[in-house]
């Protein structure tokens, strides 16, 4: 009998195949993860959705993971998510601190 998710989390990144990979590992952990390939779709996402973890891409084209993450700690509904930033790109000392 299959049982509810322990909880959503929310995976933000602008390649598919990440997505499809992190959600590989955390739904078999009993978690239902929710995608988003822009930080626009992460917006729309938890406007209908509560989450328990957000995982976030820091380098993506279109509003940037940091820019995300600014905009979430400035709404009260989304301020005591945490975030964990992943990025495949950047190694640069001043994106490690800002994250």
């Amino acid at each position: 009998m299959p049982t509810e998710p322990d909880a959503n989390i929310l995976v933000v990144d602008d390649h598919p195949s990440n997505l499809l990979a992190l959600e590989a590992v955390l739904q078999p952990l009993g978690y239902r993860v929710l995608r988003a390939l822009s930080a626009d779709e992460a917006l729309a996402q938890l406007l209908g959705e509560e989450v328990a973890l957000i995982i976030l891409d820091v380098m993506m084209p279109r509003g940037n993971g940091f820019e995300l993450a600014q905009i979430l700690q400035g709404r009260e509904r989304t301020r005591s998510i945490p975030i964990i930033f992943l990025t495949g790109v950047s190694t640069e000392e001043h994106h490690i601190r800002q994250g």
